[in-house]
Order: structure tokens, then C-alpha cells, then sequence
């Protein structure tokens, strides 16, 4: 068992005004909670040379919740037309970021680069009525009403891997539009101006420094976590079990790394390709009923939530141990017993 961190003709006349009406609509949406702009600012944020590497996630947001109304009268009926749409990069301003960086957004635990042209669905946010199954012919007739759609996401900026600027500095200091709420009939280039949009900031401020540290992960099986054989007496829902140490060791004794490291706060942040319970469990498998938590070893009960920011230490030394557990999370009383693995990412990055 192992967990490796790595409407006759006047009806006829209706449906046709309805038709020509609808040519020109748009989903309108207003925003139930919080502002209609999310105005996201990065911060200064320090990356070290080591971390050039594609996918390596230098800033990610808190999770932003909202609750939105959306009205429209589509042009055909499906579950598809009827969703309202999350647009990403559509004025094509993340496009002119530099190309060493990549903004994206994660929703539901995928991640999507905003590229102009990429939409991400976020469900249905309209519904309708009487005439509502698909290729009905007396759809026309139908009057459509918003269907409240609440969304929790994320913004994140990662390395693409492609070399930093030579200056160190990230030289554009534009706001990117990264999303705009619209619907599926909805089209590039003329998005509704009022509908809810989320901007990022502060890019400015990404600065690549000289320090070069070496990350190692120590479980008690190398890099991987080997939680042994585990008692059925062990398995209470809701309890996390049998518990395991490792720990993140920094080393930034190389004598290429300068004076560059210490000063600098340190961040963790866990991640994995398996599906999450509760934003805090890996499941090994969709139908294990149990997944691994990871926690500091100071507040072992605590999991960490995953794809969110962990400041750890300010470096002010050569040598860093962070210590943490992992742990089993029983989801029932009776999980699928056998051996198990999963993996986690860790990225450590400096502010």
C-alpha cells in the first residue's frame, strides 16, 4: 500500500416574430453574490530557477463562489444551450502574457489554459416551459426563466516551461481578462459587456531568482509513504486512521544559489490527477471508500486542501525539513479492502 508524492397562421406569425427575435439575443447574467467583477491582484512572487520546469504552479487564487441569474431565449433547445459558459481570455489579452507563463482556471478540479477560443461549461442556467424536450415543434411557444447556478473556481499561473526573460523581470503589467460569463449561443468578439468577468493583475511582480534549492521528498519508503497492513478495527467513518510522517527537505547549501534563498517565505502546494473528496481526500480508486489526507505533522487532524497555498517557513538557513502526515481517511465502515496507491504533487515556490 503506497502513496507516492510526486404558438393557424397567427400562431405561424408568433413563431416567426419569435424566431427573428431571438437572432439578436444574448445570455444576460447578474450576479447574486459578491461584485461583477472578480478583480484578482497576483502579489510579488518569487521563482526560483530550479522551478522552471512546464506545469510547475507559481500563484493559484483562493477559491472564488459565486451565485448567478442568467437569462436567455436560445436560438435551438438542448441541455447544452441552455448552460451558461465561462469564455476564457476573450478580449485576448492573457494571449500577449509572456510566454514563459500561463494562466488558467480550474473548475471542478480540472485545470484549463485561457487561450481565446477555450470555453469551460459550468451547467445549466436557464430552464424553460411548457414545450422543453429537444426537437419539439411548438418550442417557440416556450417562456425561459433563469435557474439559479452557483460556481466555485480558481485562477492559477504556472511555468510553460519556455526560459524566463534574461532581466529576471516579467515586463507586462497589463490586467488580463481571464473569463467572461456568456451563453452557448454567445460568440467571441461580442460577449455581453455587463455579464461577470474575472481580471488578474500584479504579473509584474513574478520575479525568477537565482535560487537554485534541491527538493526531496522522505517517506518511509524512499519518496513514497507505505502505510503497511491496516486493522479492520481501524475503519470508523468520518475518522482518519493509521497515520504516516514524511517530510519536504529544501537544500540550499549549493554554492550556486548565493544569497538568493534566505529572506524568502517558502509555499507548498498539493496537488494530484486522482479525484478529490471534499477538496481535501485522494481516492485511490472512484470506489475505495477511503482516500489519503495530507496534514502538517503539528496539526495532524487538519488536512490540507488541495490546490491551495500553504506558507510554510521563512528561509533563513541552508536546510529546510517540513513535516508532514499522511493519513487514511475512512469515508464508510466498510471500504474496499486490498492493496491500494495513489500519488500527490507537491510544488514548493518562494514569496
Amino acid at each position: 500500500m503506497t502513496f507516492t508524492l510526486n404558438t393557424v397562421r397567427n400562431l405561424g406569425c408568433l413563431l416567426l416574430a419569435l424566431c427573428w427575435s431571438q437572432a439578436g439575443f444574448s445570455m444576460t447574467c447578474t450576479t447574486a453574490l459578491g461584485a461583477n467583477t472578480e478583480a484578482l491582484n497576483m502579489g510579488p512572487t518569487k521563482v526560483s530557477m530550479a522551478q522552471v520546469k512546464a506545469g510547475a504552479e507559481i500563484w493559484r487564487s483562493a477559491t472564488i463562489t459565486r451565485q448567478f441569474m442568467c437569462y436567455d431565449t436560445p436560438r435551438t433547445l438542448n441541455l447544452d444551450t441552455l448552460s451558461g459558459f465561462f469564455f476564457l481570455d476573450p478580449l485576448i489579452t492573457v494571449a500577449g502574457l509572456d510566454p514563459s507563463l500561463e494562466i488558467g482556471v480550474t473548475y471542478k478540479g480540472r485545470n484549463t489554459r485561457a487561450s481565446y477560443g477555450s470555453r469551460i461549461n459550468i451547467g445549466q442556467a436557464v430552464n424553460c416551459t411548457p414545450f422543453c424536450d429537444p426537437g419539439n415543434s411548438l418550442a417557440g411557444l416556450n417562456r425561459y426563466y433563469a435557474l439559479p447556478v452557483t460556481v466555485a473556481f480558481q485562477v492559477y499561473v504556472k511555468l510553460t516551461g519556455i526560459a524566463p526573460p534574461g532581466s529576471g523581470k516579467i515586463a507586462n503589467a497589463s490586467t488580463f481578462t481571464v473569463l467572461k460569463l456568456a451563453g452557448s449561443d454567445d460568440k467571441f468578439g461580442s460577449l455581453p459587456a455587463s455579464n461577470f468577468a474575472t481580471t488578474l493583475s500584479g504579473l509584474n511582480g513574478v520575479s525568477f531568482m537565482s535560487c537554485q534549492p534541491t527538493i526531496t521528498v522522505a517517506g518511509n519508503n524512499g519518496a513514497a509513504i507505505d502505510f503497511g497492513s491496516v486493522s479492520s478495527k481501524d475503519f470508523v467513518a468520518g475518522k482518519i486512521g493509521k497515520q504516516v510522517p514524511f517530510s519536504v527537505n529544501v537544500n540550499m547549501s549549493g554554492a550556486e544559489n548565493g544569497q538568493a534563498c534566505p529572506g524568502s517565505t517558502m509555499q507548498a502546494t498539493f496537488s494530484t490527477t486522482h479525484t478529490v473528496r471534499n477538496q481535501t481526500t485522494i481516492m485511490p480508486s472512484s470506489n475505495s471508500r477511503f482516500g489519503i489526507v495530507v496534514s502538517r505533522a503539528a496539526t495532524p487532524l487538519e488536512p490540507i486542501v488541495m490546490n491551495k497555498v500553504v506558507d510554510l517557513a521563512l528561509v533563513n538557513g541552508s536546510l529546510v525539513q517540513n513535516r508532514f502526515m499522511a493519513g487514511i481517511q475512512w469515508l464508510t465502515a466498510s471500504p474496499l479492502v486490498g492493496p491500494f496507491s495513489a500519488s500527490a504533487t507537491v510544488d514548493i515556490t518562494f514569496k
